[in-house]
C-alpha cells in the first residue's frame, strides 16, 4: 500500500515499509496481532506535542492502528508511534492472511515468520512527526485509524475511531492542531 506515496515519503526522508505490520506485544485487545495498540503503558506511544495534546482532557494514552506498515525516522523526527521488538513486516495481504491462519491465536514461531518472508520491523515506526524547513510533517503507515469503519451484517466489524476504548479521534485533532501550530 505504501508503494503509492513512497516516492513522496522519500522526498521527507522517510523511507516506507512494503508489507503488512502485525504484532504481539502490541495487541492488547483482542483484534489480535493486525490490530496494533500504542499507549503509554506498553512504552509504545511517543512523547511529542501531539500526544500531550493542550490540556488534560486532550492528552492522549492509547491509539490503535490496524496493521498498515513500517515508517523510518527521519533526522530530527520523532516516532509517534513506535513498533516494538516482536512487530514483523509481511510482503503481501496473502502472506499475512496466511501466517494468520496457520498458528490461530498462538504467536509465530521463527520458522513461520520465515517462511512467510516476514521482515522485522521492531523500532521504526507507524507515525512519525517532525518540523520541515517553516513548516511542520506528520507521516502515518497505516490510515484506518484515521477512519470510522464499520463492516458486517450487523456492524460488528469496527476500525478507526469506531473501535472502544481507544483515542484515535482526539489523536487525529490533535495531529490537526500541532500542524496549525494551535499546539
Amino acid at each position: 500500500m505504501g508503494e503509492a506515496n513512497a516516492a513522496l515519503a522519500e522526498t521527507l526522508g522517510v523511507t516506507m515499509g512494503k508489507g503488512f505490520v502485525q504484532s504481539m506485544e502490541s495487541s492488547e485487545r483482542s483484534g489480535g496481532p493486525a490490530q496494533l495498540v500504542f499507549s503509554r503503558s506498553n512504552k509504545l506511544l511517543g512523547d511529542h506535542a501531539i500526544t500531550r495534546g493542550r490540556n488534560e482532557r486532550e492528552r492522549i494514552d492509547t491509539v490503535t492502528s490496524f496493521t498498515g506498515q513500517s515508517l523510518s525516522v527521519p533526522a530530527g523526527g520523532v516516532a509517534i508511534l513506535t513498533l516494538g521488538p516482536g512487530a514483523w513486516e509481511m510482503p503481501t495481504r496473502t502472506d499475512a492472511l496466511s501466517l494468520n491462519a496457520a498458528r490461530g491465536n498462538a504467536p509465530p514461531t521463527a520458522e513461520a515468520l520465515a517462511a512467510s518472508h516476514a521482515v522485522k520491523v521492531g523500532g521504526r515506526a507507524q507515525g512519525v512527526a517532525f518540523e520541515l524547513g517553516k513548516g511542520r510533517v506528520v507521516v502515518f503507515g497505516e490510515a484506518a485509524m484515521m477512519s470510522a469503519q464499520i463492516s458486517g451484517p450487523t456492524g460488528e466489524g469496527r476500525m478507526g475511531m469506531n473501535v472502544p476504548g481507544n483515542q484515535d479521534k482526539q489523536f487525529a485533532l490533535n495531529v490537526l492542531h500541532w500542524l496549525t501550530r494551535l499546539i
